[in-house]
């Protein structure tokens, strides 16, 4: 013979015992300070709240009963909000809990796995990128994230993981954007083809593009082991608030040759506007071949 099952009883609707007041026991703390005195919770209301736990994990799962109760916690958590001394208390809570290493490797985590998912759906994008627009339209909300930015970029940037990274992505744009030299490129070039004595390729863009330590030259000489860099005073100096001075290229120079120098190659820097003046004069030819003729003895 089966055992009969026992019956659910509903202990919330039975009434309590001794005088209606739930026992609480006592716990001394650590030292001498006042004792603790918590509720005493029974087994049998335990089992209750294990299951209505589970009947809700249960419900959570229809979108209907979700969407519910995501309006009903979020309209709640506004109207706490609104208090200074609980809006303190969880700003504390949440700074604390920040430095802890751990919890903030799984909440960065959980953060990024949320915003990959949440940015395949269309009309989240549409309200995100609106929101963030309005964000940099604060002049002090800019300032902040940009010196932000720059301090994880300079991070970023050391190491050589992430140069390559950086590098290969950098050469992929320049082979799909830029086909071909710019106007100041194409005047060096014809130079360059007149120039019978040397021949120097256009390395810069396109299909022949080349990397040299995780950089791209624009002229190169392969024989030689000699590279023509062709810069813009706006685009290298001016746009970054540098002055345009012969000291200022000097170190912009210097900083340039050093990936190419590491390889082995020999670099020569010629600057827009100081080829626009010898342009007319017909300089420009006399002085590029002169560079080339003197690095040649060097070596």
């Amino acid at each position: 013979m089966k055992s009969p099952e026992p019956k659910q009883v509903n202990l919330l609707s039975k009434p309590i015992k001794s005088g209606g007041e739930r026992k609480t026991c006592t716990r001394k703390s650590r030292g001498s300070g006042p004792s603790i005195r918590r509720p005493f919770i029974s087994p049998r209301y335990q089992k209750v709240s294990i299951r209505t736990t589970q009947a809700n994990l249960k419900r959570w799962k229809d979108l209907a009963f979700r969407k519910k109760m995501t309006i009903i916690l979020s309209k709640s958590v506004k109207n706490k909000w609104k208090n200074l001394e609980y809006r303190e208390f969880m700003v504390k809570n949440a700074k604390k809990q920040w430095r802890n290493l751990e919890y903030r490797q799984k909440t960065l985590k959980r953060i990024r796995l949320a915003s990959i998912k949440n940015w395949r759906n269309p009309e989240y994008r549409k309200k995100k990128v609106i929101a963030i627009k309005k964000l940099w339209q604060n002049p002090k909300y800019r300032k902040k994230m940009l010196a932000v930015l720059r301090i994880e970029n300079r991070i970023r940037w050391k190491d050589p993981v992430y140069q390559n990274k950086m590098a290969t992505v950098r050469y992929k744009i320049q082979q799909q954007t830029r086909k071909g030299p710019n106007g100041f490129e194409k005047r060096v070039q014809s130079f360059l083809d007149s120039s019978s004595r040397i021949k120097f390729k256009f390395v810069g863009a396109g299909k022949d593009a080349i990397l040299i330590n995780n950089y791209s030259p624009d002229f190169i000489n392969k024989r030689k082991k000699i590279i023509i860099l062709p810069c813009g005073h706006y685009w290298h100096l001016k746009k970054y608030g540098i002055p345009i001075d012969s000291i200022h290229k000097r170190k912009h120079e210097k900083i340039k040759a050093a990936p190419f120098k590491a390889a082995g190659y020999r670099v020569i820097f010629v600057w827009d506007d100081e080829f626009k003046r010898e342009v007319e004069n017909g300089r420009f030819k006399r002085r590029i071949i002169r560079v080339i003729k003197s690095k040649i003895k060097r070596e």
